[in-house]
């Protein structure tokens, strides 16, 4: 290849400068029609063309192919009908045709997107690949997929012409469900609504009524018949904290792609509103400050306590007229406002005839309804007023056996301590934990103790009672370790986890199981608690069929038959779910076959769309740059006929000497025809 080149023997500037200077002479001598014009433009201009040093550039290119990029849809999408066999021949068709242009094409086959991807991500995968081939050697895009990709760019530009290879039929019917509005939080123990839609593509002119089964966290199942295309919604109860899994599912729709997008589901997290908690203590003492500190720090915890100063029947020289104490609200707050409690603390309350035997009574109630009962103990639990003579008896998972002890110890966590999620974490520092001095003496008559104290006595007990929990700890010493006594101790982790143990708090349950899935299909049951290694738990499928489950040394699997949501339930009552199949991906909400989401890039780059299903095997052509790529049963990709130099030779046109010489003689000729002009005139 030859072309002309110039290498200046000026730098650009000067050279510019000096034409510019030049032009400003030749209009000022046109001006005043100066004579001898023409001869001193061909001066000037053969000065400033010798200036340019002009050569001869002869290029040694070599051709390079072109590259094309071919993009198989392997998303769950592509596995519905026939999908998979017409890719798959189409493919081999193509490979087999570029096959016969491998000096001018080099193909690229991109299967995408990867695993595990949301959604059908094809154009990422293209720039990954493609990212190092220039935009003057891609002959184009062809991907071979149902038209349904999540990626699609705006613009794409330097790719060549893009086409796209429909795999589905033309006429194709499907049903799916679609969740307009859910919240993603929700306040345990009150209502929140989910809206939902059942369409039928492509739309029918008549909706259609459809059989529908809500699955409700707390396991209530409801079937409701809903309009196609009408929107419904329904409301049910945050049963618990943490997460709330709900699930709705329409009948099949004759005819359509796949059931998979007939069910969907949704994950509410439950979360606490404030919580509210009644301290009372039933004197003042050093660890009263302790768990108020613990309990106004949290923001989310409204706390009510009292301390009681002064006994009804305490008989002092005080003037009634000079005390400023109120009487203590009995009625109101274990009758009235009981239940709007979340947790009760009794802190060395002793009996003194302030509250009436039948408020304890309540109290017993509270705790078998679902409420959350902490008591702390001194000496005074040992004696004749002790609250363990009241009907608390029946819910305390400990009485009392003996007088108070006073002799120092150090707390250490029993066996099952040392795995309950209040305890488990504390476990790799009790050797330096200091030291308590006192403990009432407990008989133990149910629950679990997490921590022992002296000559092993139980120190912390905690229980489960029909719907409450119940936690007893057997000495008001805990003070000490805030003081940083003998070193001090967890007291602010032990306290915050036994409270938010009592309020259930759903990451401290220590029944709650452990879910997961290998294989796609087979579900993998666990516990931390020992005492469930070889429990029986209840499981139900999605059918609403329940299933006894043996856990064996804590471990149990189940094959999941069919997809949807499989719920767990242990007989302490504490519940998991978990969903077995494509549900709520972006892959899933639309799998109909169109060329809809590519539209604009098709037309953008001057490619076009076929269907496999009725052009099973297209014409591939190569061709120069034109508008458009594609007519009828054929596409094309674009020949850039690309090259690479290899070598280059300059062959200078006016060498140095040649150049001086022409120069002159040019000047001199100026001169003689603008002087012989002058001489004749």
């Amino acid at each position: 290849m030859i072309s002309l080149h110039f290498s200046p023997l000026l730098p650009e500037l000067y050279l510019w400068s000096t034409a510019l200077f030049a032009l400003l002479l030749l209009g000022f001598a046109l001006y005043h029609r100066s004579k001898g014009l023409i001869w001193r433009t061909i001066g000037i201009a053969a000065m400033i063309f010798v200036l340019c040093d002009p050569s001869l550039l002869e290029e040694e290119r070599s051709a390079v192919p072109d590259v094309a990029a071919i993009i198989v849809d392997q998303s769950a999408s592509q596995t519905i009908g026939e999908r998979q066999v017409r890719t798959a021949r189409a493919l081999d068709h193509i490979e087999r045709l570029l096959g016969q242009h491998k000096e001018a094409l080099q193909t690229r086959i991109i299967h995408a997107p990867v695993q595990g991807t949301d959604g059908t991500q094809l154009f990422s995968a293209l720039q990954q690949k493609m990212g190092d081939v220039p935009p003057s050697r891609r002959a184009g895009v062809i991907i071979i997929s149902d038209g349904q990709i999540h990626d699609v760019p705006d613009h794409l530009n330097d790719y060549g012409p893009v086409h796209l290879l429909l795999s589905g039929e033309k006429k194709e019917t499907d049903r799916r469900v679609r969740v307009i509005e859910a919240p993603a939080y929700g306040i345990a123990k009150q209502d929140v609504t989910v809206r939902f839609v059942v369409e039928n593509l492509p739309t029918p002119k008549e909706p259609h009524l459809v059989p529908v089964t809500l699955r409700m966290p707390n396991g209530r199942i409801e079937n409701i018949n809903v309009m196609s295309g009408e929107e419904y919604s329904f409301s049910f109860e945050i049963p618990h904290r943490g997460e709330n899994i709900f699930e709705i599912a329409a009948d099949a729709l004759e005819g359509e792609l796949t059931t998979a997008n007939n069910r969907t589901t949704g994950l509410i997290k439950g979360i606490r509103d404030r919580l509210k908690v009644l301290l009372v203590s039933g004197m003042p003492h050093n660890g009263g400050r302790t768990w108020r500190d613990l309990l106004t720090s949290d923001a989310g915890v409204d706390l009510v306590h009292f301390t009681i100063l002064r006994d009804i029947n305490k008989i002092d020289a005080t003037p009634q007229k000079e005390m400023s104490l109120i009487a203590f609200p009995f009625r109101e707050l274990f009758e009235t406002k009981l239940h709007e409690f979340d947790l009760v603390i009794l802190d060395r309350y002793r009996l003194g005839r302030i509250l009436p035997r039948h408020y304890f009574a309540n109290i017993a109630e509270y705790v078998r309804e679902g409420g959350g009962l902490l008591v702390t103990s001194g000496e005074e639990f040992s004696n004749v007023n002790s609250i363990y003579y009241t009907p608390l008896a029946d819910v305390l998972p400990a009485a009392p056996a003996g007088d108070v002890l006073r002799t120092p110890y150090k707390p250490r966590l029993s066996e099952d301590g040392a795995w309950h999620p209040v305890t488990a974490d504390l476990s790799a520092l009790q050797d330096t934990w200091g030291q308590w001095q006192q403990q009432v003496p407990l008989s133990l008559k149910h629950g679990d103790v997490l921590m022992y104290g002296i000559k092993d006595r139980p120190l912390l007990v905690l229980n489960r009672l029909l719907k409450g929990r119940v936690a007893q700890l057997s000495s008001d010493q805990i003070w000490l370790w805030a003081r940083g006594y003998d070193g001090g101790g967890p007291h602010t982790q032990l306290l915050r986890r036994l409270v938010h143990w009592l309020m259930k708090e759903p990451e401290l349950d220590e029944t709650a199981l452990d879910l997961h899935v290998e294989n796609e299909r087979d579900i993998i049951i666990r516990t931390h608690d020992p005492h469930q290694n070889n429990a029986i738990i209840s499981m139900r499928t999605p059918t609403g069929e329940i299933e006894a489950i043996t856990l064996e040394d804590g471990q149990a699997q189940v094959s999941a038959q069919e997809d949807g949501l499989y719920s767990f339930e242990t007989a302490q009552g504490a519940q998991r779910s978990i969903y077995i199949g494509a549900h709520n991906s972006h892959e899933m909400q639309d799998i109909m076959t169109s060329a809809t989401p590519m539209a604009h890039i098709l037309d953008e780059t001057g490619g076009g769309a076929l269907w496999l299903s009725q052009t099973p095997t297209p014409d591939i052509r190569l061709t120069g740059k034109k508008r458009r790529y594609h007519s009828g049963d054929w596409i094309g990709l674009r020949r850039n006929q690309d090259y690479d130099v290899i070598g280059t030779r300059s062959t200078p046109l006016l060498p140095v000497w040649p150049a001086l010489a022409f120069l002159l003689g040019i000047l001199i000729s100026s001169w003689w025809f603008e002087g012989r002009q002058k001489h004749l005139k």
